[in-house]
């Protein structure tokens, strides 16, 4: 094949990417850090809709010790009752994992990679509780937590390969 039809089907087949590609026919660090970001997305979405869950979740099966709460007057209402500490717990974690999936979602925005021990944080935290908890949600966090840890190592490749010290 001749070199000027295979810079035409070179062009045809990478032409939504061609104007990123340099000289030496590698993609840019930027670029190469969005084909592998999108780990993070997932992640992001992930928890995000685990948030929701765990929310309605609370709501649904937890409706009994928050209408005792509230008839009890908010203040002060939780201690001693073991119900009531289990709805507040569950209630307090939705806002966290929410807040999780944004931040993976702004990472992938931003091309940062997020620091590696919020995935060993989360993986350790999550198994230690389904450990503990076999029949509750904390299986439903491993994944997320597995592919933090697998893009942090995938960022790592790539900003080593284009000579940028990783974070």
């Amino acid at each position: 094949m001749d070199a000027s039809r295979k810079a035409f089907n070179l062009r045809v087949f990478t032409m939504p990417v061609s104007k990123y590609i340099n000289n030496q026919g590698d993609f840019p660090m930027s670029v190469a850090q969005n084909r592998t970001i999108p780990l993070l997305r997932v992640s992001g979405y992930w928890l995000i809709v685990m948030s929701v869950i765990h929310l309605l979740v609370d709501i649904l099966y937890c409706f009994e010790p928050w209408s005792d709460i509230v008839r009890s007057g908010v203040f002060n209402a939780v201690d001693p009752y073991f119900d009531r500490g289990a709805a507040f717990w569950m209630l307090m974690l939705s806002p966290f994992l929410f807040a999780l999936g944004q931040l993976c979602f702004w990472a992938q925005e931003h091309n940062v990679r997020l620091p590696v021990f919020m995935g060993w944080n989360l993986l350790i935290t999550s198994a230690f509780g389904a450990f503990l908890m076999p029949i509750s949600g904390f299986w439903g966090l491993i994944p997320p937590a597995l592919l933090m840890l697998v893009e942090s190592q995938r960022h790592n490749a790539v900003t080593s390969k284009h000579g940028v010290a990783p974070l």
